[in-house]
């Protein structure tokens, strides 16, 4: 019996004296240390998760032994500058005047050398503000030079329309003017049209005599609010003398020039129908023989189907 109580002691005796033990012991310590180092690693993940940065010590100490065992130490150091750096905007981040300096700060020390280029930079800022003084931020200025008509088919850049004018000089006198215009942006636009003339004496009996007739050419550039700039060349064969300042019927027809410039207002009818009012002056009325009009001044009245 007392035998077998010293038969535990007896292999431990054995084990010190061929090493055994000690081989065994130092296996134990490396065991609690990788239990420790996992425990700290552990710990550390939650900290990472918690954003509690500052917490980190277990994975931190590995990585700069790490770093250290790969020659990699000075890329680690700056690296844990630039950390530092973070840090400390993030501390001054409830300091509007440190924040402001700090940020005077890097964008000196970002454009250290680079004084000409930033030079260039800013003159060239300056021109674009100045030209696009109505921009509300730079990303407008690729919607402003795009031409809006690009890609377009021709159906939706041909635009039809009819325009008239009442005349009253002695008799009543309707001008008819179908047109058809090109959008070549989404501002500027050019067309052709044809003007008819429809006189009538005492209201009801139409005369041959107050006919015209002739090509009407159009340009016309979009301004804002509704309102055009508009220009009309026509070349319109009338009698002459004029019937709306002579009764005379000893005269002949002729071709009269026509140069209309003025301004027209557009107003929404319906989603494809826009109506419009143009006030228009004929430079080209000098001789009044040769005008078909009893004004220089003239109002007008056309729709557009778009």
């Amino acid at each position: 019996m007392k035998s077998l109580t010293n038969a535990p002691q007896q292999e431990l005796n054995k084990l010190k004296t061929t090493g055994e033990l000690g081989a065994a012991e130092k296996e134990l310590g490396k065991v609690k240390q990788l239990s420790g180092q996992a425990k700290g690693y552990s710990k550390d993940l939650k900290n990472l998760s918690k954003g509690n940065i500052d917490s980190v010590k277990q994975i931190s100490t590995s990585l700069e032994n790490k770093a250290i065992q790969m020659g990699g130490m000075k890329d680690l150091q700056g690296q844990v500058k630039q950390v530092d750096q973070y840090k400390a905007m993030a501390a001054k981040g409830n300091d509007p005047e440190a924040m402001k300096k700090l940020a005077v700060e890097q964008a000196t020390n970002h454009f250290a050398g680079k004084e000409k280029e930033l030079q260039g930079a800013m003159s060239q800022m300056s021109k674009l503000k100045k030209k696009y003084s109505s921009l509300g931020s730079l990303s407008d200025i690729a919607k402003m030079s795009r031409n809006e008509m690009h890609g377009k088919p021709l159906i939706e850049r041909i635009v039809p329309g009819i325009t008239m004018q009442v005349l009253v000089k002695n008799h009543l006198m309707i001008d008819f003017n179908p047109q058809a215009g090109y959008r070549f942006t989404g501002k500027l636009t050019a067309g052709l049209g044809w003007n008819e003339r429809v006189g009538f004496r005492h209201y009801y009996q139409i005369t041959h005599q107050d006919r015209i007739y002739g090509p009407r050419t159009f340009a016309e550039f979009k301004l804002s609010r509704g309102f055009v700039a508009h220009a009309d060349l026509e070349m319109m064969n009338t009698y002459v003398p004029s019937l709306t300042y002579s009764r005379l019927n000893d005269g002949s027809r002729q071709w009269a020039w026509g140069l209309f410039l003025g301004m027209k207002k557009e107003y929404k009818l319906s989603k494809h129908i826009r109506g419009n009012i143009q006030a228009m002056y004929n430079f080209l009325d000098k001789v009044y023989k040769t005008n078909p009009y009893p004004d220089r001044f003239n109002v007008r009245m056309g729709i557009e189907f778009r």
